[in-house]
């Protein structure tokens, strides 16, 4: 008997070091690809406006804005069926697990054709009706219109597909399927400078063209590994309202987000002029790029967390909710360190003449951000059980606070512009006691105490330390290039040694430790 539970232990034990194994290899897979994409799509962009001309690349992205406006539906209905798929995955039910996708292959054909209709009729109209366009640009344009309708149809298409491949964790296709997508943006870049037509038309025609291909890939690639992808769709009237009603409550986080982020640029711009929402755009931009690191490695965490609540593992769930608060958290300032210390500098070498605020922005959506992280990990948690009402809607409310209070304090407390990021920082701390209490109230096995112990308090006392050494650390260094390469490789390596020896528990020492015995034995 004895024998038998040590023997179970440890085959347990193996399958938990098979899944963190995952995690990091998912991880690096998302990393080599969110690299390839930023430079690839860094450079296709400059190239691009040269190609096309400032008119008729102002044209393609403000049609494009337009149609994009509706990406909130396809982001809502993502994570409905990520989770409802990953799920079925974690319970191991095949059956359940081919309803699920054959009705969410059905929602998303209603949606796509609900889409075409209002893009066909409202779109058209307003295009060619209340858009200033030049005339004999305006052929070009309907061109970009239909183009623009059909790649956000197949963008949406694709989720079911792109939902499989994530709740199975093969990033790697993942991976390589995005990498074959900028290739073929790069070539359509090539094809701009060679090719003598109209080339507005030709770059929406060659975009449509290259997401048929990539849908097409996607599909193929589903169809031959994944069993539950090889039906038809169909509809399930219970199964098709609990999802759209798990994607409702989505959809008013996601609109509360929305509306709290464009107010802003509202609020910025009545107050400030459009120079403000310049400075605005580029520390979105920058912040982006850092962030999206701590995002892919929040991706590659989330399908085992629903896994381990699918089949019952609450005591691993809480711990990979823990372990990827805290390690995003650190991931995070590893990143962003050396670029808010150094960040008036990186402006000056990347734009000359940045816009006024710019780099206060930027510092600022850093530390915002470092607020968030700690937090990332527990909508996955709440969402895994299905309900997430009173999470979503909670978030939604308090969201939408973020409008007014910004407006408050712009037209009665102060006139700086900063100051509505010093109200985004305050709502973000208050946010975690926020999402602490409905988490504990939905899941009652949640240990506030414990995340509070394991998660919050280390990321406090490793911020605090990090940032007094990289504040002194930085003023070494003068404002050029080889003195800014230099100081951002040292800082990495100083905010690794703290982190490592400070920040990690025993068990995530002896991980590096195994992995990196691992590649020296290679």
């Amino acid at each position: 008997m004895l024998t038998f539970k040590n023997q179970k232990k440890k085959k347990m034990s193996n399958q938990t070091s098979d899944n963190n194994k995952r995690i990091a290899k998912n991880t690096g897979m998302l990393y080599v690809r969110m690299l390839f994409m930023m430079v690839i799509s860094l450079y296709t962009s400059r190239i691009t406006l040269n190609a096309l001309g400032v008119v008729d690349y102002g044209i393609y992205n403000v049609i494009g804005g337009v149609v994009a406006t509706m990406a909130f539906v396809k982001t809502t209905l993502s994570s409905a069926a990520q989770r409802f798929i990953t799920f079925e995955l974690g319970r191991n039910n095949m059956e359940s697990l081919k309803k699920v996708f054959s009705n969410i292959l059905s929602i998303h054909l209603i949606f796509g054709g609900i889409v075409l209709l209002v893009g066909e009729t409202l779109g058209v109209w307003f295009l060619n009706t209340q858009m200033n366009i030049p005339s004999d640009r305006m052929m070009a344009a309907n061109v970009v219109l239909q183009c623009s309708l059909g790649i956000f149809i197949l963008t949406l298409m694709n989720v079911p597909y792109n939902g499989l491949i994530i709740a199975h964790e093969r990033m790697n296709a993942f991976a390589y399927i995005s990498i074959l997508e900028v290739v073929l943006k790069l070539l359509i870049v090539y094809a701009l400078l060679i090719v003598s037509v109209d080339k507005l038309i030709l770059y929406s025609f060659l975009w449509l063209c290259t997401f048929i291909l990539i849908q097409f890939v996607y599909f193929q690639y589903s169809f031959k590994n994944f069993s539950e992808s090889r039906i038809r769709p169909q509809y399930d009237r219970r199964l098709c309202k609990k999802m759209l009603g798990f994607s409702g409550y989505n959809l008013c986080e996601v609109f509360a987000n929305m509306l709290a982020d464009q107010g802003l640029n509202i609020l910025l711009n009545l107050h400030f002029g459009p120079a403000i929402n310049a400075a605005r755009g580029i520390a979105v931009q920058v912040n982006g790029a850092i962030n999206g690191f701590t995002t892919n490695f929040i991706t590659a965490v989330n399908p085992q967390i629903t896994k381990s609540y699918a089949s019952g593992d609450s005591a691993r769930m809480w711990t990979l909710v823990n372990y990827g608060n805290r390690l995003a958290f650190f991931l995070l300032l590893f990143l962003a360190t050396p670029v808010f210390f150094k960040i008036d500098y990186i402006l000056e070498v990347w734009l000359k003449t940045p816009p006024v605020y710019c780099a206060i922005f930027i510092q600022m959506m850093i530390l915002i951000n470092l607020n968030i992280m700690p937090k990332r990990t527990f909508y996955t948690a709440v969402s895994a059980t299905g309900d997430i009402k009173r999470y979503q809607i909670s978030f939604g409310l308090f969201r939408l606070l973020v409008f007014p209070a910004c407006w408050i304090v712009l037209n009665y407390i102060s006139s700086n512009p900063n100051s509505v990021y010093v109200v985004l920082l305050a709502f973000e701390i208050i946010g975690t006691a926020v999402s602490m209490k409905i988490v504990k109230d939905k899941m009652p096995d949640f240990s506030i105490l414990n995340y509070i112990k394991v998660v919050l308090w280390p990321c406090t006392y490793v911020f605090c330390i990090v940032f007094c050494v990289q504040f002194f650390f930085s003023k070494i260094f003068s404002d050029n290039l080889g003195s800014l390469i230099l100081y951002a490789f040292l800082a990495c390596i100083i905010n690794a040694i703290i982190i490592y020896v400070i920040g990690l528990n025993k068990k995530e020492k002896n991980i590096i430790h195994e992995l990196i015995k691992r590649k020296v034995k290679k």
